[in-house]
C-alpha cells in the first residue's frame, strides 16, 4: 500500500473468505510503503505519511474481515515498515524508542488483533518458517526460495521478491520446501516508468499440523 492492487486484493478476500477459511494467517511483510521517508526519489504525485497510512488501514480491515475473527493474524516486518524506524533514528533519536512511535502503533496493528510484528514465524515445531526474505533476495524466480533453502536447510516462506515460486530439496529421506509467497502490488508501478516487472500477483496456503505440512500457491 498505496502501490497495491484492488482488484488483487478483492480476490484474495473472496477466496479467503469463501473457500481458504483459515485459522491462522501470516502476513509477509512490505504491506506498507512508506515512500515518503525512503531514500529514493519524490515525487509531488507521492502521498503524505498521513495518507498512506490511512490507506493501509483500509486494506488491512478489508482483509481482517474476509479472514474473520476467529482467524490468528500475525505480521513481520519488511524492509519497508523498517524505514519508519530508521527515520526516527535518523533524525529524532530522543522520541525513536517511544511508545507511540513503535512499528506496532503506527501501523495500527492492535485495531485489527493482528500480533507482532515479527522477525519470523515458526510453524510445524520449528520445520517450517515464514519471513520476510531480504536477506536472501535473489534475481530470478526461485532464487530467494533456494538462497534460503542453502542457507536455513528447514522449509519456509518469504516474501519481498513480489514472485510467486517454490523451490523442493530432497536430502537423504527427507524433502525441504521453501516458497516466494507473491505479492498484490499494481504491475508495473509508477516508479518504474511503466516497465512490467517479473513479479506474480498471489499468495501462498496451506495445511500445517504437528508434524507436517503441504502448502499450494494461488496464483
Amino acid at each position: 500500500v498505496p502501490g497495491h492492487d484492488p482488484e488483487a486484493v478483492a480476490l484474495f478476500c473472496k477466496i479467503t473468505k469463501e473457500y481458504v477459511k483459515p485459522d491462522r494467517a501470516i502476513f509477509l511483510g512490505d504491506g506498507i510503503n512508506f515512500d515518503i521517508i525512503s531514500k529514493h526519489a519524490k515525487d509531488k504525485r507521492d502521498p503524505t505519511m498521513e495518507e498512506e497510512l490511512a490507506a493501509f488501514d483500509k486494506v488491512l480491515a478489508q482483509m481482517c474481515s474476509a479472514l474473520g475473527s476467529k482467524c490468528r493474524k500475525q505480521y513481520i516486518r519488511g524492509n519497508h515498515e523498517a524505514r519508519i524506524e530508521k527515520y526516527l533514528w535518523q533524525n529524532a533519536p530522543d522520541v525513536a524508542d517511544l511508545p507511540m512511535f513503535s512499528m506496532r502503533n503506527v501501523l495500527g496493528l492492535a485495531k485489527h488483533n493482528i500480533e507482532g510484528p515479527f522477525n519470523r514465524v515458526e510453524l510445524v515445531g520449528g520445520k517450517f518458517v515464514a519471513v520476510h526474505g531480504d536477506p536472501y533476495c535473489g534475481s530470478q524466480p526461485g532464487a530467494t526460495a533456494k538462497r534460503w533453502l542453502d542457507t536455513e536447510g528447514r522449509s519456509g516462506i518469504c516474501g519481498h521478491v513480489h514472485r510467486l515460486c517454490t523451490v523442493g530439496r530432497t536430502v537423504y529421506n527427507e524433502t525441504f520446501v521453501s516458497a516466494e509467497g507473491g505479492s498484490l502490488c499494481q504491475n508495473p508501478l509508477p516508479y518504474l516508468n511503466e516497465r512490467r516487472a517479473d513479479w506474480q500477483k498471489g499468495f501462498v496456503w496451506g495445511f500445517f499440523g504437528p508434524q507436517d505440512f503441504q502448502i499450494y500457491e494461488v496464483r
